[in-house]
């Protein structure tokens, strides 16, 4: 439900607790996943982070310029 907030701060930090959770939170994959599609960057990486946490072997962590 976070994941879906108006506020991006909610579904930021939302995807932040569930990469926490990491393999505990597989459940809120298919969620994470969509959330790769959000209007918000950071909201993006957040779930990109999420998701190679929860599952790194379906979803590796990205490799982003510096």
């Amino acid at each position: 439900e976070y994941l879906r907030d108006i506020d991006a701060y909610i579904r930021g930090a939302a995807a932040y607790a569930l990469g926490n959770l990491g393999a505990d939170a597989r459940a809120a994959e298919p969620a994470l996943v969509a959330a790769l599609a959000d209007p918000i960057s950071w909201v993006r990486i957040a779930s990109s982070d999420a998701l190679a946490k929860i599952d790194p072997e379906r979803h590796p962590e990205p490799k982003r310029d510096r």
